[in-house]
Parts: structure tokens; sequence; C-alpha cells
């Protein structure tokens, strides 16, 4: 049924109709009896809006080329499945909710491009965009919503993996940290620690997305779709991976060289004034648990601070490098001093 043309309302809810009769026979028993009466009935509803979902998302796309405002699957799904006074379909609204999302979630685990305007990708940003309204408090629908900007925004950059493996979103969900991708980006495209706000941008939607881990050692969700983070937690570890970000873009400013913008991050963003690493919530326990970690602030203002460069230091260059030693010292927590 999905995979065929377009259908009308009427002739998707009739299409329904057959296949629920084909459960029961027709009857009002909550037992199936008929030919696919060995699959349990929330199992079938759920193969069925399956089914209107994809759909929905072909509806969509077409419409895009042609002007109208007929949406026959996505009609059926709100009228049946998402209505005030929904029809006898045997789902909760949870039961819905997590098959809109899981078809969504499928085809961006197929997706082999990035772009949120292209194949795999653009058929979950498809879904979303259609049925998010219908669950406006939804913090997965959030989460997903999140995690697709977070990789459209990625696929603007060369990003391959071990071995040449080029990349594609399910590495995003794989990954024990993703953080580590954005490290990749600085490092496969020269110049791009100086677009920080668009990396810090793609952190952010990561962190909203449930994937980001509250500690390097704390257990990997790879779905978007169930995070317990509670918001206060979330908070903390967006703002610690602003400052990671920051760090890492410190220290590929550094690499190529470019002392003036590594200054520019520490003393603007990462400097005791600014910053707010210390007062986030990490414990002086967990911030020497990570004091092997360089994409920290304090580490990278002594990085900045003791960077050379092969070209003539003159005065200023060496107050600068006075200022980042003076806020390393001031930001490193006291077991590293």
């Amino acid at each position: 049924l999905s995979t065929g043309g377009q259908r009308s309302e009427e002739n998707w809810k009739i299409a329904r109709s057959k296949l629920i009769w084909l459960w029961n026979w027709g009857t009002s028993s909550e037992v199936g009896m008929g030919v696919f009466r060995k699959i349990s009935r929330a199992g079938y509803e759920k193969d069925i809006l399956e089914a209107l979902v994809v759909a929905a998302r072909k509806s969509l796309f077409i419409r895009k080329w042609k002007v109208s405002n007929n949406l026959p699957a996505q009609q059926v799904v709100l009228a049946i499945y998402l209505s005030q006074n929904p029809t006898d379909h045997h789902l909760s609204a949870k039961e819905i909710e997590q098959v809109i999302l899981s078809t969504a979630l499928n085809h961006y685990d197929n997706a082999t491009n990035g772009n949120r305007t292209r194949g795999s990708l653009r058929k979950a940003s498809d879904i979303i965009r259609s049925f998010s309204p219908s669950f406006p408090s939804s913090k997965p629908f959030a989460r997903l919503s999140a995690l697709i900007t977070a990789t459209h925004n990625m696929s603007t950059y060369k990003l391959t993996l071990q071995h040449g493996v080029p990349f594609k979103p399910v590495n995003i969900r794989v990954s024990p940290d993703p953080i580590l991708l954005i490290e990749k980006i600085l490092a496969q495209n020269p110049g791009s620690y100086a677009q920080v706000q668009d990396l810090l941008g793609i952190a952010s939607n990561l962190v909203s997305s449930g994937l980001v881990p509250l500690s390097p050692h704390s257990n990997h969700d790879t779905s978007p779709l169930d995070n317990s983070m509670t918001p206060e937690q979330e908070d903390s570890l967006r703002s610690r991976t602003e400052q990671r970000v920051l760090s890492l873009a410190v220290e590929a400013a550094l690499a190529e060289d470019d002392f003036e913008t590594a200054y520019s991050y520490v003393v603007n963003w990462l400097s005791p004034s600014t910053s707010n690493y210390m007062n986030n919530g990490t414990s002086p326990s967990s911030s020497v648990s990570c004091n092997n970690d360089p994409n920290i602030p304090w580490r990278a203002a002594l990085l900045a601070g003791k960077h050379k460069s092969p070209h003539t230091q003159p005065l200023r260059r060496l107050e600068q490098r006075m200022d980042l030693l003076s806020s390393a010292l001031q930001l490193a927590p006291a077991p590293v001093l």
C-alpha cells in the first residue's frame, strides 16, 4: 500500500477497513478470527500506521512540486489515530508516537548523506515536520529534530572516518561521544575553527538530541527517543560541551598558527571572568578525572600560552601569552596546579 501510487483519503480508509476485516472477519471480537489472526491487533495496527506514515511522507514530497493541500495518508492518520475522538485502533498515544518516531529514525539510520534535503534524511525530516504539530510537548520529537539539524549542519563540512570511510548520519548515533566528530571536522577542514558559532550550534543540537554522554565514562544511550536527562543536567552538559568545542577550536587555531584567534577565544569565552566551567556543578573529583582530557578550558589556555610562533614575536605577543598562562592557572583545579 505504501509503495504503490497515490491514494485518496477515502481509498486509504477502505484499504484499512479491508485489512481489519481480514483480521477479525468483520466481527466485533477482540480476538482475531481471520487469516491474519495470529498477528496481535496492536502489532497489526502498528504495521498499518507505519504504512500510512510512509505514504504521508510521499504525499508531502509530491505536494512540493504540485500545488495541493491534499495529504490523504496524513489525513487518515490524523482522523483515525490522532483525532480527539479516535476510532478503536487498539493503540495508546505513546505507541502511536513511537511508531511515527521509529519510522523516521529508520530512515535516518539508512541515510548515506547528511543533507536534510536529500535521500533518506529528507524522508526522516519530512515525517518529523508533518507530525510534530500533533505532539507539541514531545521530547523525543524535539530530540530527533535536533539530531537532524545537527546532522544537516555537519554535512556542510568534509568528514571522513577511519580508513577513508565516508561519514554517514548513523555514525553519530553509534559514536560513544559525538563531540569527537567535531574534533575530526576541525582537523579535516582547514580554517573551520573560525566557524566556531556554527560548531557551537552543532554541539548544542547534539546535546539536545540526548546522544552526548553526561560524562566520558557514563553509559551511552544510542537512541534519541529514550533519554532521562533532567533539564538541569542538560543545561550543565550543554555548558561543558560548549567549553569543549571552544577548547578544540583553540587547539585547531594554534595548529594553523593563528594565535590571535586562539587568544580571542580564550579571553572572550574561556577566561575565568567569562567561563562557568568551574561553577557549572562539576565537583572537584570529577574535574580531576578529566585532567587528561585536552578539551577543557585550562588546558586550552595553557597550550595557547605556551605557543611559539615561527614568526617574529613582538612584545604584545609575549604579553598575550602571559595573560593566557595566568588564565590557565586560574582555571585549573588545585590538583593539577
